[in-house]
């Protein structure tokens, strides 16, 4: 059996601790997960799914990998690395843990790891989302962190366990996060800006839906304490109608527009694109 000193997993079915063994993880009612061969285990119930494989599919994963590999998102993660840092200084917490609630891919829980290693080398580090595919391939990624398969609506997390959560383009569901955090813990939202990818929209819609910035307010509003929040704007350039592509596709836009707008979009050999986003940290 591996250490389980500093293990914080519960049983998806009984909540219960959920200890790690050499090739599975189980509780002491005997509900026993399997670990992927390639180390990631899936905590996803049945009865949390409303598809077969929910989440992104196997072509949606494939452009994410793509596209944010090209680093075009890096004023985003340089923001988050920071803010995230100078919070844990001040949190005087040495072996964290850190979650990513609908990590995707893993890429800014991988760029997150790199940049606190230095200061923050004992943290322990979680991805969670409910998509198979996109954590079979953040695995592949970076196999130093603890890959889950699970919803968050369910975390499998014990009560006051994470000290930093970290969602990025992702939906909160704020009683499972008030049940998980530290007294201390910090929770950290990027969530899109008002011109955020308005050229995109641009080719795909005939009327533009303004983006409600502050959504996010009025959703946590009662539950968490604002702390601060800090607006990322950059311009990206894409040089090819594959970029282009791969970018619609991480994106809600892609089903919500018809094909004749999506083909008028990805026929761009190059595309300039707004980046506004905001990050918002909030405590409890």
């Amino acid at each position: 059996m591996l250490s389980v000193e500093n293990t914080i997993l519960t049983c998806p079915v009984c909540a219960s601790s959920l200890l790690p063994y050499e090739k599975f993880y189980a509780c002491e009612n005997k509900h026993t997960f399997d670990k992927a061969k390639q180390g990631y285990v899936n905590l996803l119930l049945s009865n949390q799914k409303k598809t077969l494989e929910p989440g992104d599919n196997k072509e949606m994963v494939k452009s994410r990998i793509d596209f944010l590999k090209q680093d075009h998102y890096l004023p985003i993660v340089e923001t988050i690395n920071q803010t995230i840092l100078e919070n844990l200084q001040l949190m005087n917490i040495t072996h964290p843990n850190i979650v990513d609630l609908g990590c995707g891919v893993g890429y800014y829980l991988s760029k997150l790891k790199q940049a606190l290693a230095p200061t923050f080398p004992h943290a322990t580090y979680w991805g969670a989302d409910i998509s198979k595919e996109a954590i079979h391939c953040a695995n592949q990624q970076d196999k130093a962190i603890s890959w889950l398969v699970c919803s968050s609506k369910n975390l499998p997390f014990a009560p006051q366990s994470v000290d930093v959560i970290l969602s990025v383009f992702a939906p909160l569901y704020n009683e499972e996060i008030q049940r998980v955090l530290s007294p201390n813990g910090k929770i950290f939202v990027v969530t899109p800006g008002r011109n955020h990818l308005f050229e995109l929209r641009r080719f795909l819609f005939d009327e533009l839906k303004e983006i409600d910035d502050e959504k996010l307010l009025q959703k946590t509003e009662g539950c968490f304490a604002l702390e601060g929040s800090i607006p990322i704007q950059a311009t990206i350039e894409l040089n090819s109608s594959q970029e282009i592509e791969d970018l619609l596709k991480m994106t809600p836009f892609y089903w919500r527009s018809s094909k004749i707008k999506k083909d008028v979009l990805v026929s761009q050999e190059s595309l300039s694109v707004t980046i506004d986003v905001t990050l918002w940290v909030f405590s409890l």
